[in-house]
């Protein structure tokens, strides 16, 4: 399973760290573990540079997959804060 992880203030280019972990029980283990400062480089200078980030999308792929996606860099499609549009949601009063 792959997460996408939005920075709220983007370091240089970089806006979205995607990672991958191998059920959906270890992402928020995971997303923990990279807000305690024990995960990613990028994420580690986000949190000294006082950046906040969210865990903003998980996706049930392959580890093979992530590489994929990677490569394709075209995170921000897929992320829900900066295409909401994409992700449209229901309720029931909306028909």
């Amino acid at each position: 399973m792959i997460y996408i992880i939005h920075l709220n203030t983007p370091i240089k280019h970089a806006r979205h760290y995607v990672g991958y972990v191998h059920d959906e029980r270890g992402v928020q283990a995971r997303f923990n573990e990279h807000c305690a400062g024990k995960g990613s480089r990028l994420l580690q200078v986000a949190l000294h540079l006082g950046i906040t980030f969210t865990l903003a999308a998980t996706m049930p792929v392959s580890k093979n997959d992530e590489r994929a996606f990677k490569n394709r860099k075209n995170t921000p499609y897929y992320c829900p804060i900066c295409n909401p549009k994409r992700h449209k949601t229901c309720n029931s009063t909306s028909h």
